[in-house]
């Protein structure tokens, strides 16, 4: 693959508002997407502390207790890297001895927190103990995790924690999550409590604990058994509007389309290989589409890629039937319909998750609800040879490139 689409690659691998009163009075800065014909749901609360730290409050449910919290870093880092590694130890630290987690990413690190049932107080323990681990930099006097850093950089192990930290764990650089059985008044008096006093001018040094850290990025996957083809095209709107996300679902049912018809094509040639096929709007106002297959030895990639190819090219001259479109389409929407409140055990959290998403995204946030009625208003006006035109401009011969 060319170098100048790895960074794209990685990053993706990455109207009026209709908010709470405390969401409108917010200072600007704590809104992370531009206002556009979509809104977020009313009952949200977002504002920002006068440290910069944002927070954003969802009330998901009136009959549980249950609670999620997620407290997103903006501190993204390669693969491999020092910087990665320095953002292990510290994830690491943070989430010690306690029930968080920590996951990282090329423009992000998340800690989570899900509790099936919690009070105001268990609310209030939890957000003071990792605001005391968020402002604490650790240091280490483990000979060999300083040995293994030194493989990576000059400087010296604690040093370079020091900096890390200073430079990624300030308040303005951290947005609070809260979602589930809550109140938005008594979750905004807890976060105010607990982060209102963060000096981002001072933070402590404590013990790091000898752990096992490793360099290599355990979800990076194998790229020696898949194939994986790739196209870039531009989106209509600049902004996240519904008219940009009727350009990503026509994608999406194209990518669909297609995913089932080389997954069809590899079971009659009775391969064990898999299929999968995504689209991600990237930051430059691009849409990226990937076609991974993986499972592949080395004698089937040769064929894999011709059969794959193939079928790129029989769909964007023929075009997908009326039925394989309402089978895809009726797919998407019976997925939509299990993520929503009444279907979906893990509602709270997993709102919790798309929130991080969107603010990593820098789009709105919208519930799976929203989501279905936009799907059912898009598809209203919507038909096969719309999804295969959308199919021909994104996988023209032109425009792939194989990784």
């Amino acid at each position: 693959m060319p170098v100048s689409f790895r960074p794209m690659l990685s990053a993706a691998l990455s109207a009026a508002l209709m908010i709470s009163p405390v969401a409108y009075s917010a200072e600007q800065s704590a809104i992370w997407f531009e206002h556009t014909d979509i809104n977020l749901p009313a009952n949200t609360t977002v504002s920002n502390l006068d440290n910069g730290l944002r927070y954003i409050v969802l009330p998901t449910s009136r009959t549980s207790d249950e609670i999620s919290i997620r407290v997103r870093i903006g501190a993204g880092v390669d693969n491999g890297s020092a910087e990665y590694m320095l953002s292990q130890l510290i994830a690491t630290n943070i989430t010690a001895s306690s029930q968080w987690q920590a996951s990282m990413g090329s423009s992000q690190t998340v800690l989570s927190l899900d509790l099936a049932h919690a009070d105001d107080a268990q609310l209030e323990q939890q957000l003071a103990h990792i605001k005391a681990a968020l402002v604490q930099a650790p240091y280490s006097d483990d000979d060999s995790l300083q040995a293994e850093f030194a493989k990576l950089s000059a400087q010296p192990l604690n040093e370079a924690i020091t900096e890390f930290h200073q430079r990624y764990y300030q308040p303005k650089n951290i947005s609070v999550i809260v979602t589930g059985g809550v109140k938005g008044r008594d979750v905004t008096r807890l976060i105010r409590q607990q982060f209102g006093h963060w000096d981002a001018s001072h933070s402590s040094s404590i013990h790091l604990a000898n752990n096992t850290i490793s360099t290599t990025d355990n979800n990076t996957q194998d790229m020696t058994d898949a194939l994986a083809l790739v196209t870039f095209k531009p989106l209509q709107s600049e902004i996240d509007s519904k008219q940009q996300r009727k350009d990503m679902l026509m994608a999406m049912l194209a990518n669909r389309l297609i995913e089932q018809r080389i997954a069809h094509a590899l079971e009659q040639q009775q391969s064990i290989a898999t299929v999968q096929v995504k689209n991600h709007r990237l930051f430059q106002q691009q849409l990226m589409s990937q076609i991974r297959v993986s499972g592949l030895s080395p004698d089937e990639r040769a064929k894999a890629q011709k059969l794959v190819r193939e079928e790129i090219r029989r769909a964007a001259a023929s075009g997908f039937t009326q039925a394989e479109y309402e089978m895809i389409v009726s797919q998407v929407r019976q997925e939509l319909q299990r993520q929503t409140r009444l279907e979906n055990q893990t509602y709270s959290s997993d709102q919790a998750d798309r929130l991080v998403a969107a603010i990593n995204q820098g789009i709105v946030y919208t519930d799976p609800s929203y989501d279905l009625e936009l799907l059912n208003f898009h598809v209203a006006h919507l038909n096969e040879f719309d999804i295969s035109k959308t199919f021909e401009s994104m996988w023209s011969e032109d425009n792939i490139r194989e990784l």
